[in-house]
């Protein structure tokens, strides 16, 4: 399981599902979650965390999720509690039901839901096969002391672009909510050497050392600054005269 195996998956379900603008971008949006947690088999996410990043409310994420559950694309079982997060998959069917409760040490996220955001509506779409959760994989597996593993994936400076680029989902997603639409891609290589030389100049190297943190640093450069930048030098760009 990867993100481009992922993504493929996507286009080819296109042909048979009309999936709209907002449900391609969640889509991308838990490829990357998935990412991030080192793929396992099933990846929490809390509600927050989706509508936080995508900009929608969380009724549309609902909507959004629904269909991509109907499609087949991801697999979704509900938390115990407004606020904690619940569990995703891409190849585990998950039984019919909220997930287990949370031990009573766990903190909801931030912003958790008003009462009944996460409501039945909601709370699983999946038809139950079986009543057996294949395990999880090695990389998501707890650990024998029973705590969960902690990743936490340093990168050189200079591999941050090479790193970004090679994220494909997370190239296509951005480009989605950069305004700009897929005419992005083409410019996405030069912004970031933009990005990059801000980062430099503020002397902010040592505060962009994982690949997350780069990801959220370029998404809020471009805008607050990059796309206004961009916008005014292609207006002052003299039209070629044949």
């Amino acid at each position: 399981m990867d993100g481009y195996s992922l993504t493929n998956k996507m286009r080819r379900t296109r042909t048979k599902f009309k999936l709209s603008v907002v449900e391609q971008a969640l889509y991308h949006e838990l490829i990357a979650v998935c990412n991030n947690q080192k793929w396992p088999q099933i990846f929490k996410c809390s509600n927050y965390q989706l509508t936080s990043a995508l900009y929608i409310s969380n009724r549309t994420l609902i909507r959004a999720r629904k269909k991509l559950v109907e499609a087949k694309l991801i697999y979704f079982q509900s938390a115990k509690g407004l606020g904690f997060e619940n569990s995703y998959s891409f190849i585990v069917e998950m039984s019919v039901g909220r997930a287990p409760s949370p031990n009573n040490n766990v903190t909801p996220s931030p912003g958790a839901e008003a009462a009944g955001g996460d409501s039945a509506q909601m709370a699983d779409y999946n038809k139950q096969k079986n009543n057996k959760t294949p395990p999880l994989s090695p990389k998501g597996a707890e650990s024998e002391s029973g705590k969960k593993k902690s990743y936490i994936e340093l990168i050189p400076f200079n591999q941050i672009k090479p790193q970004l680029l090679a994220d494909e989902s997370w190239c296509e997603i951005t480009a989605m909510q950069s305004g700009l639409s897929i005419r992005f891609l083409d410019i996405m290589p030069s912004q970031i050497d933009l990005f990059l030389q801000y980062i430099i100049a503020t002397g902010e190297e040592h505060t962009v050392q994982t690949l997350s943190t780069a990801k959220r640093r370029f998404f809020w450069w471009w805008k607050t600054q990059g796309k206004k930048n961009y916008e005014e030098n292609s207006e002052n760009v003299d039209p070629v005269i044949w």
